[in-house]
């Protein structure tokens, strides 16, 4: 159980510290977007690779996780990979939608943080959905995204393969997120400058 509720809480940080921090991420480099002429996506890529970073320092618990329960890997964990790259995507088109917004309206960092917190307490971290008993608590957990995230990535270090319900709702998201982002970024690019 242990470490079903370590690894929980390495990628919850992973994901609440993307998503929260990208809300700034125009915002604390006003200096360099109204100075220089660089892509914008690239504010939003320097969140997204500093919390990479951080989580690469985070993941140095998971061996010793394994040894202190003598967990032994199994082929599952290169799913990892994968689940990766598709949280990672989900997590970049979520950021620029975040970003653009943020900048526009100060306070819906603040929001978002919050909403973050509420997030943490339905999402199963320290709890298992096997638990649930009624259909609507099933539904909450089936329709959050935060919930497919984690079972993508914590999943295969525990030796399981994620359920195929869970890649499908995440490429559907990373999908239809991507569409509305873009949507939203084109629209929205030339007046970041104006709203810092």
């Amino acid at each position: 159980y242990l470490p079903y509720i370590a690894l929980g809480l390495i990628f919850w940080n992973y994901i609440n510290s993307s998503i929260c921090e990208s809300c700034d991420a125009f915002v604390s480099s006003e200096g360099l977007i109204l100075q220089t002429n660089k892509p914008l996506f690239i504010y939003v890529a320097r969140v997204l690779l500093r919390n990479i970073i951080i989580l690469l320092h985070s993941l140095i618990l998971i061996p010793v996780i394994f040894i202190v329960f003598k967990i032994i890997p199994s082929v599952n964990i290169l799913l990892v990979i994968f689940s990766f790259v598709l949280v990672l995507l989900n997590l970049a088109w979520i950021s620029i939608f975040l970003a653009i917004f943020s900048t526009r309206f100060r306070d819906f960092g603040n929001i978002v943080q919050n909403l973050m917190q509420v997030c943490f307490f339905i999402t199963p971290i320290f709890w298992d959905k096997k638990l649930l008993n009624s259909n609507i608590g099933e539904l909450v957990i089936n329709i959050n995204p935060f919930y497919h995230f984690l079972n993508l990535l914590r999943t295969p270090f525990l030796g399981g393969i994620p359920d195929f319900y869970s890649w499908i709702y995440c490429l559907i998201l990373l999908f239809f997120g991507f569409v509305l982002s873009l949507y939203f970024f084109g629209t929205y690019y030339k007046k970041i400058a104006y709203w810092l």
